[in-house]
């Protein structure tokens, strides 16, 4: 626990750019405490470790939780912002647990959208344009017009949420797992709601173009 702990409030802090220094001071302890806790020499008590967890913008539980725990099964394709931000990552895999285990509680199946691989627009027109069709008999549409396609690929089992982050910059995230399905974060910071719906369609095109390039976390 001391190790993980240590390993977490490391890598919390350096996100944040802050110098030991500078979170004991915010936290009104000694620079040698915090050392002694990122080195796993010492536990903190609780009433500590909720005092770091506030500065450091995370939940208790992202400093109990190992590193490699979260959602291993999922690969995502993500914002420069994710790997860079360890806080946004996080609160993106808390948002995502909860509606997984919010699905598997009513007992709703996973889904994901066929992965047809196809890295390249000139030459492979006709091939993308069946696969748009495919997608739509998939949504039910036919050739009708699209009234809520949040709505429409939600009824189909798509996982999709629509959060404020003030990210400069960013639009939007997409995530895949063979056991749980799919996932597309769209920010509504700021954002107007032709640019979210352009974000979520843009995400499920590369679910199902590019799902190989998708990383894990």
């Amino acid at each position: 626990m001391k190790e993980t702990i240590g390993g977490n409030l490391t890598r919390y802090r350096k996100s944040l750019r802050l110098s030991q220094e500078q979170l004991a001071e915010m936290v009104g302890m000694t620079r040698q405490s915090i050392n002694n806790y990122e080195k796993a020499k010492t536990l903190p008590d609780s009433k500590t470790l909720s005092s770091l967890a506030r500065a450091l913008g995370v939940t208790l539980d992202d400093l109990l939780r190992p590193e490699s725990e979260g959602l291993p099964n999922f690969r995502f394709r993500a914002h420069a912002s994710f790997g860079n931000n360890p806080q946004f990552a996080a609160q993106v895999l808390r948002m995502l647990e909860t509606y997984n285990n919010l699905e598997q509680a009513v007992g709703l199946p996973p889904y994901a959208p066929e992965s047809t691989p196809c890295h390249q627009v000139e030459g492979n027109e006709k091939r993308i344009a069946e696969i748009a069709n495919r997608l739509r008999r998939c949504l039910g549409l036919g050739e009708a017009p699209i009234f809520n396609l949040f709505e429409i690929v939600e009824e189909i089992g798509l996982k999709v949420i629509r959060h404020p982050f003030p990210i400069k910059d960013f639009f939007g995230l997409s995530a895949c797992s063979a056991e749980q399905g799919a996932f597309v974060l769209v920010n509504s910071h700021n954002i107007t709601i032709e640019r979210q719906l352009f974000t979520l369609a843009h995400e499920i095109g590369h679910l199902i173009c590019h799902r190989g390039e998708y990383q894990d976390t």
